[in-house]
């Protein structure tokens, strides 16, 4: 349950800071198998934004990314 807290917080402050991104946003997935061949299904943003604590008119930016997902897959995901 903590970690389900944590997850809803963290995304919750994501989606305030994507609010105020300055341009566009992209998105990029990747999938990949594990070791034991579990595979996962990961989705990112990436935008550029203000660097943290410095007001939205000071003009510096940085380069941003967060996790917006990552699923377990119960079947494999080749070919």
């Amino acid at each position: 349950e903590l970690i389900l807290q944590c997850w809803q917080e963290h995304f919750m402050q994501l989606r305030v800071e994507l609010k105020r991104v300055v341009r566009a946003i992209s998105f990029t997935a990747d999938m990949w198998s594990a070791d034991k061949l579990d595979s996962y299904l990961v989705m990112m943003a990436h935008w550029i934004g203000h660097e943290s604590g410095n007001a939205p008119c000071s003009g510096q930016l940085a380069m941003k990314a967060a996790l917006i997902t990552f699923h377990y897959l119960p079947s494999s995901h080749m070919g």
